[in-house]
């Protein structure tokens, strides 16, 4: 979220280490960097730009987050299997974004993206302000240690951005809004 850096330059540093995006060690005060942007105390320089980059962030994390789930299976049915402890150790390597994974124009990735990777289950649709909500509302989100209702600005300047931003459903029809109502009646 920084001023400083563009979305050219942050797609460098995401790719640099991805899996740092959502690891509390990697951010201040124990919040992952995702969470501290999602946040929305941190929102600097232009706004547009700003959004971006949250966007950007928002899909390397379910990048890296459904690539850590395969990880763990993969781990669990080699445990089952009788896998040798080199074995185990070799399927926790680290995450590699894929050639081309930021290589769509921004007006799509602002709404939707397809994925045709192999690392992920079907092909997929990212939705990003989806991502963002499910984040917000996940029992695991930090960000609310910097304020309890910060999260506002960032909704707020993702609808300056992009003012339908709420309003796109997903593959399934499902608003940012449903994601919200599922995942807190999973949670609570």
């Amino acid at each position: 979220g920084d001023a400083r850096i563009n979305p050219s330059h942050a797609k460098l540093l995401l790719r640099s280490a991805p899996e740092a995006l959502i690891d509390p060690k990697h951010g201040a005060f124990g919040v992952s960097p995702l969470d501290r942007m999602a946040s929305g105390f941190f929102i600097h320089g232009e706004r547009n730009a700003w959004v971006e980059k949250l966007r950007l962030a928002l899909r390397v994390a379910a990048y890296v987050r459904e690539k850590q789930r395969k990880q763990k299976q993969q781990q669990l049915l080699e445990r089952k299997g009788g896998g040798s402890p080199s074995s185990l150790s070799s399927s926790r390597s680290k995450i590699v974004l894929p050639n081309g994974f930021f290589r769509s124009d921004c007006r799509l990735l602002r709404r939707r993206e397809s994925y045709n990777e192999d690392d992920w289950s079907d092909a997929r649709r990212f939705h990003p302000y989806h991502e963002l909500i499910r984040r917000i509302v996940s029992p695991t989100y930090q960000g609310n240690k910097f304020g309890r209702h910060g999260f506002l600005q960032t909704l707020k300047a993702c609808t300056q951005s992009d003012p339908n931003a709420f309003l796109r459903p997903d593959d399934e029809g499902n608003l940012p809004i449903h994601v919200a109502l599922r995942e807190g009646r999973g949670t609570g």
